[in-house]
């Protein structure tokens, strides 16, 4: 059968892979005899510079040829560039995304009731990629568990893992008391590798901050126990110091609340509160684990080891 254009493409950025920038005419020579002579010549001259045009390439000189230092990034046609982006969204998002989403980040428009071309293109490429299934039902995509297994666990996908998963009879009542254990275990791992390190420098880490905002923002009822909290802790300095007038007060968990919101949320989910642990966006893990030096997935699983 006859090497398709992608089949020449990927045997050149092997070839280049292999040996370093090459001259045009080596390129040929290594991809073999049926790539000799002018007409061939013609063609791979082309395909050379189709490649280059599309990002996969460089030309560090005149008829020399090189792969480009984000080639592997970089798709060898339209549907393979797409492949990647969507690869590239789910690990960003642990592994495991609505299709929506999905299309939102890898489509240049938004789908609109007509479906247009990005989501067509997008949701074609989710069904027949191969590399994509859906294992959290219709909605969802995800990769494959092996490659899932290498990062950060979301809490929301690790409560749909252990409810499928849970068995009537075994060590727990109900699939709730294992997630329950789950998150008591992860935020556990949070303590352990946290160590001596203050709360509030932990809070502090722009990343954190940012997906404890995002948490408190999907988790009012944790939100308003931890203003509840904040509040007290503020009335009770104030009142040490003397400080009884409302205003002044007010203005205090004012200025407190950024802050000290974000450190009580942060203490409840190291306590496990499971609302919490649904709404954690996989930056939390990447940012601790990068903070405790502890390896993100492994956080994510309860393992505090570093």
């Amino acid at each position: 059968m006859a090497a398709t254009t992608d089949d020449t493409k990927r045997a050149i950025i092997a070839v280049l892979e292999r040996r370093g920038a090459l001259h045009l005419r080596e390129i040929g020579d290594a991809l073999g005899p049926e790539w000799r002579g002018p007409e061939k010549n013609v063609r791979l001259r082309q395909m050379a510079r189709r490649m280059a045009r599309g990002g996969l390439l460089s030309q560090p000189g005149r008829g020399m040829y090189a792969l480009s230092p984000n080639y592997q990034m970089r798709g060898l046609n339209v549907r393979d560039w797409t492949e990647k982006a969507i690869a590239e969204f789910l690990i960003s998002r642990g592994g495991v995304a609505r299709t929506r989403e999905i299309v939102g980040a890898v489509g240049e428009r938004p789908a609109g009731a007509e479906r247009n071309y990005d989501h067509k293109l997008v949701t074609t490429t989710l069904a027949r990629s191969g590399r994509f299934t859906q294992e959290f039902g219709r909605g969802y995509w995800n990769l494959p568990t092996t490659e899932r297994a290498q990062l950060p666990l979301p809490g929301w996908v690790a409560a749909r893992e252990i409810e499928r998963d849970w068995v009537d009879g075994g060590d727990f009542d109900s699939w709730e008391a294992r997630r329950e254990e789950f998150f008591d275990s992860v935020g556990t791992a949070f303590m352990a590798a946290r160590g001596d390190l203050d709360i509030a420098d932990v809070v502090g880490v722009a990343e954190v901050a940012a997906a404890l905002g995002v948490m408190g923002q999907a988790c009012p009822a944790a939100r308003i126990k931890a203003l509840e909290a904040t509040r007290d802790d503020v009335m009770e300095d104030a009142r040490t110091r003397g400080v009884t007038g409302a205003f002044e007060i007010a203005r205090l968990v004012r200025e407190w609340k950024a802050v000290e919101i974000g450190k009580q949320l942060y203490a409840s989910f190291e306590m496990g509160n499971v609302a919490l642990h649904l709404a954690a966006p996989v930056d939390l893990y990447r940012a601790c684990g990068a903070l405790f030096g502890v390896e993100p997935a492994r956080l994510s699983r309860g393992d505090s080891a570093p």
